[in-house]
């Protein structure tokens, strides 16, 4: 299972950081500092993505586990 608290903690982290950036543009701050917070952004939001498949991987794998099936069929069975 995802753990959704930290996920959504991850969000919000970076959803005040955003604000953060929106801040600085509008007060005129110098252009690198801008882009360094926008990329320390897009990290946060890559690790985010990274947790998620992370999870869905492992989940695929647990239904593959449960649920077998095959794309191949037995040479006897084949049209």
């Amino acid at each position: 299972m995802m753990d959704n608290e930290d996920t959504s903690r991850r969000l919000k982290s970076i959803e005040g950081h955003v604000r953060g950036i929106e801040r600085m543009v509008d007060e005129d701050a110098y252009c690198i500092d801008v882009i360094r917070q926008i990329q320390a952004v897009q990290a946060a939001l890559d690790k985010v993505s990274s947790i998620i498949l992370d999870w869905l991987g492992r989940e695929d794998s647990n239904l593959r586990m449960q649920e077998p099936k095959s794309c191949v069929l037995p040479l006897d069975d084949a049209p």
